[in-house]
């Protein structure tokens, strides 16, 4: 792949998902009618969005898949680490990975959260989580783990550039 600036991509309201080419935003019209709420991909023709509906669709660089859905859950996050390694997490402690042909419930009994808000990993025994009531993750590759992070507050979502360099985020409404 080229320059990191080329590619790009950003999900949204109704259904929207649009690319940046490092000069332009272009629309790249979906058949998506719900709110995106995660956005994942490798390359151009593997682009992976779920929706707030927990649906997972695929791009695969012409054309959008409906390639999953769990119509009892909600799915809060999306994350891969290539082609055949893909995970949506959501309400329940629920974790579902694709193997690059059917996605399957991945064990997840220690994750203890009523809602598992998003997922991030680094290799297939390096995976963090974060959820509920400032619950942060990890799994080693069969076991998931709870890390103590001090925090009470609902997790939304996990961003690091290394297992050691970890971000989360919050978002705190008072609404009055």
């Amino acid at each position: 792949m080229g320059p990191i600036s080329q590619y790009l991509y950003a999900a949204g309201s109704g259904g929207a998902v649009i690319h940046y080419d490092g000069t332009q935003w272009t629309d790249l019209i979906s058949p998506i009618k719900e709110d995106i709420y995660g956005i994942w991909g490798s390359q151009d023709n593997d682009i992976y969005v779920r929706t707030v509906f927990a649906q997972v669709y695929h791009y695969d660089g012409s054309n959008w898949t409906k390639v999953f859905q769990k119509t009892a859950l909600s799915f809060h996050g999306i994350f891969g680490l290539a082609q055949n390694e893909v995970f949506t997490v959501g309400e329940n402690n629920t974790v579902y990975e694709y193997d690059g042909l059917n996605w399957s419930i991945k064990l997840s009994e220690n994750l203890i959260s009523p809602d598992i808000n998003g997922v991030l990993g680094f290799s297939d025994t390096n995976i963090f989580a974060v959820g509920n009531d400032g619950k942060v993750f990890n799994y080693n590759g069969t076991n998931w783990s709870e890390m103590k992070s001090g925090v009470y507050e609902n997790f939304n979502c996990v961003w690091g550039i290394s297992s050691t360099s970890l971000f989360v985020y919050l978002i705190v409404c008072n609404f009055q």
